[in-house]
Formats: C-alpha cells, sequence, structure tokens
C-alpha cells in the first residue's frame, strides 16, 4: 500500500460554519448550536446540536462531532490519513462491538483513497477536502473525575479495566478479520486503510529511523540522545536498555508473528469517556478519537495508560512499586488493574519465536512474562517517542523516565524459561550480546508500536 498522493486539503481556518451547513444538508438534520471543542494542532472538533436534542442548551449532550484536519497540521496526506484513520478505527470499534462514536459521513477530496464505508455511512467527494461527522460519546475524559476527587481512587482500577477490556475486543476482532481477510500488512495506515508497511520488521525499522537516521534499535535512540543531552542518560542507562532488549525482544517477536490487530493509537485519559456513578464509581462509557489508528500489535495500546498508571502516585493508584518480582509497575494497583482486564499480552497460544521453547517454570503465563512483554512494547513505543519530541524542543522527559524506571529495576527480573536455556544463561547472554535491530516505525499519537 502506498500513502494517497495528490490530495487536496482545504485553507486553514477556525470557522466550520459552511461546513455545518453542507454537513446538516447531507445528513438531512437541522442544527440548533455548535461550539468549538478543540483546537488541537492536527484537527479542529466542533460539537453539534441537532434539533432532536431539544434547544441545544448548555445543558444538553451534544449529537454529532465535526472533524477537521487542519492544514498547517501537514498537505493532503496528512489531512487524508487522519480521516481514513478515524474511519477505519470507527468501523472497526462497530464490528467489534466496543462503543466508540458511529460514523454519519466522510467528505473527501479523492473518493478512491478512502476503505469501503459500512452500511450507513454517508459519503461526499470534493470540494471541501477531507473531513467527518461522527456521533458523540457520552462522558468526560477519564482522568477528570479521578484527578479533581469526584471518583475515588481505588475505584479507578475497575475504570482501566474496562478499558483494557475494550481493546482487547477490538484487538481480537481485527486480528481475526485481518487473518479472513489475508491482510497482514502493519503501520499507519495508507489509501484503502491498509497498513503502510509489509511486515512487523519493517514497520519496526521504519519507526526507529523516523527518531534517529540509522538506528536499528533502541540502545542506538539512547546513544543519540545522550549524545544530544548529555545529562539525560547514563553510561549505565543505555546499557541497562540494551540489555533489557536483548533479553525480552523475543517476546514482542512472538507476539507479531499472531499478525496485525488494529490499534486505537493514543489511548490517553483524553481518549477514554467516562461518567461518575453512584458511591464515587467511574463507569467507562467509550473510546473516542481513533485519528492515529494503526495496524500493529494490539498490547501496544495498554502503553500510554500503563505509563500514566506508572508515573501516578501511589493515593491515586500509581507508582512504580513492586509487591513481587514482575518489574516496574508490578506493584502499582492501575498498572494492574490494566493487565487483568486485557488478559495474557504472551499466551500459549501465541505463536513461537524460533528455537524458543517453553521449559518447567518461568512459561508464558508467569506474571514477570507479562509484564515484560508490556514493559518492552513500553520501551519501543516511549524511546522514540522521547527522542522526537527531543528533537523538536517538545516535551520529552516524562517518557523518557517511564523508561529508565522500567531498564533500572528490570535486572531483578528472572528471564523466563521460553526464551530457552536457563534463566542465568539467558541473563548473561543477554548482557553480553548487543541488542538486536531493527525496531519501530513512526512517532504519530500512537502508543505505537504499530509495527
Amino acid at each position: 500500500a502506498q500513502p494517497p498522493t495528490g490530495l487536496g486539503v482545504m485553507a486553514s481556518s477556525d470557522d466550520d460554519s459552511g461546513l455545518v451547513v453542507r454537513a446538516a444538508a447531507e445528513l438531512g438534520v437541522a442544527v440548533a448550536r455548535r461550539a468549538v471543542a478543540g483546537e488541537g494542532s492536527d484537527q479542529l472538533v466542533t460539537l453539534l446540536w441537532t434539533a432532536s436534542s431539544g434547544d441545544g442548551d448548555d445543558d444538553s449532550a451534544p449529537d454529532l462531532v465535526l472533524k477537521r484536519p487542519r492544514a498547517a497540521s501537514g498537505d493532503g496526506l496528512a489531512a487524508a490519513q487522519l480521516v481514513i484513520s478515524e474511519m477505519v478505527g470507527c468501523m472497526a470499534a462497530a464490528a467489534a462491538g466496543v462503543p466508540a462514536p458511529r460514523l454519519r459521513l466522510v467528505a473527501a477530496a479523492r473518493g478512491d483513497a478512502l476503505p469501503a464505508p459500512a452500511e450507513g455511512v454517508k459519503v461526499a467527494v470534493g470540494g471541501d477536502g477531507w473531513w467527518l461527522v461522527e456521533t458523540a460519546v457520552a462522558g468526560e475524559p477519564l482522568y477528570m473525575p479521578l484527578l479533581d476527587g469526584r471518583a475515588s481512587a481505588s475505584m479507578a482500577g475497575d475504570a482501566f479495566e474496562a478499558t483494557a477490556a475494550m481493546l482487547r475486543r477490538l484487538h481480537t476482532s481485527s486480528l481475526r478479520r485481518a487473518a479472513a481477510s489475508g491482510d497482514t500488512r502493519w503501520g499507519p495506515l495508507g489509501a484503502g486503510g491498509v497498513g503502510l508497511h509489509a511486515s512487523f520488521a519493517e514497520a519496526v525499522s521504519a519507526r526507529l529511523a523516523a527518531a534517529t537516521e540509522g538506528a536499528t534499535c533502541c540502545a542506538d535512540l539512547a546513544r543519540a540522545l545522550a549524545a544530544a543531552e548529555p545529562t539525560a542518560l547514563a553510561t549505565a542507562d543505555i546499557d541497562a536498555i540494551a540489555a533489557f532488549e536483548g533479553r525480552w525482544q523475543p517476546l514482542v517477536e512472538r507476539l507479531a508473528a499472531a499478525g496485525p490487530s488494529l490499534l486505537h493509537g493514543d489511548v490517553d485519559g483524553d481518549n477514554v469517556m467516562c461518567r461518575v456513578t453512584e458511591g464515587g464509581g467511574i463507569a467507562v462509557t467509550g473510546l473516542v478519537d481513533f485519528g492515529d489508528a494503526r495496524f500493529g500489535v494490539g498490547a501496544a495500546d495498554l502503553v500510554q495508560l500503563y505509563a500514566r498508571a506508572v508515573g501516578l502516585p501511589p493515593s491515586l493508584g500509581g507508582g512504580a512499586g513492586c509487591s513481587d518480582d514482575a518489574g516496574v509497575g508490578g506493584g502499582a494497583p492501575l498498572a494492574q488493574s490494566l493487565l487483568r482486564g486485557y488478559g495474557p499480552i504472551v499466551s500459549e497460544s501465541s505463536p513461537p519465536e524460533s528455537g524458543a521453547t517453553d521449559g518447567e517454570g518461568g512459561g508464558v503465563d508467569d506474571a514477570a512474562t507479562q509484564v515484560a512483554a508490556l514493559h518492552m512494547l513500553v520501551l519501543l513505543d516511549l524511546l522514540p517517542r522521547a527522542v522526537k519530541r527531543h528533537a523538536r524542543g517538545g516535551d520529552w522527559e516524562d517518557a523518557l523516565e517511564v523508561v529508565l524506571r522500567i531498564v533500572r529495576q528490570a535486572t531483578a527480573l528472572t528471564a523466563p524459561r521460553l526464551l530457552g536455556g536457563s534463566s542465568a544463561a539467558a541473563a548473561a547472554a543477554a548482557a553480553a550480546t548487543p541488542a538486536p535491530g531493527p525496531r519501530g516505525d513512526d512517532d504519530g499519537g500512537s502508543p505505537g508500536l504499530d509495527g
């Protein structure tokens, strides 16, 4: 698959009056009120109240959401990819029974770049560039009631667990559909809604190279960041990253052998909607913003929530304390809730890496193995993200801090025999062997490993 080319994009403007009029005409609805809800760097989001929702007063929830990529976010390719990703993600969520926006209208500068729309989705080609209209999901972002005290930290675990279970349904459903169709492409979505990379290794290589030219492993990224920011990483940290990557990369290869799943791509607390229940509980109402949807290892969608859980103070259910040998986050309640809701990341049914064996003890169902697999996804996502943000002058310290918390304490992990040989021998070999390459893909909004 190739990125869509020769695509038009409308002029940059924060006034979507014309699009609102066109959307209302296409959908046959009357818009009573509209309000700009988000002005991010990549798109403008406008909330729409239709006549069917009443008078559109301040207390009523909107019916529809209009999303239009900003011209400032890139050329027609960037706008097309955002709309195509949102379209594919929303349709995949609907097929999996995951609460999410339902598409109503997709407008495209070129119809042949779009995937086949689901039944009931209107398509308008030409005229106003790339934009779409979808239904609104009720609720508020997950972290708002947690951080402002309206919901108890003890109940937040239920929300994390429910979110992980939703993601599991999305990943399992899309994995089955990809296997049935024979589509095994990875990475960001191009024309037709398929991945841009032919293999997992190609997608991972692209991610690393996008962060640092010539990088073939995470240790290369660490060295590049240390060269650019001498106080960011000590030599011992770079060595720890190389050893961790060398020890646990076979787990990710094992996951990738199952094939690509459709990832939401940006599962942060802002994109998980919820409502506060009586007694201070949190009920998850759905996932929103699939503009970074991509194909990758499913559990990579847990990375941002997991990283946030590790970084939260213990009073909010976070922290990096370890209650066992599962590594950083193993003892953080919210991190445990994510793993409990998602289920085994690595399982006996996962295709094994060539030469790997399951010996006595330390099998794939071992808790340390499950956490190590997630930690490898954290490393492969957050380290490229930190390097790219540093180069752009953005906020990179938080992502690097989570990586360092993991690798600094990872020496306490016991390598499972899934990797072959004794744990001691595997650990010694990993410490003495350069980290494998190539790994990674572009930055995007994904907690990434989209390939």
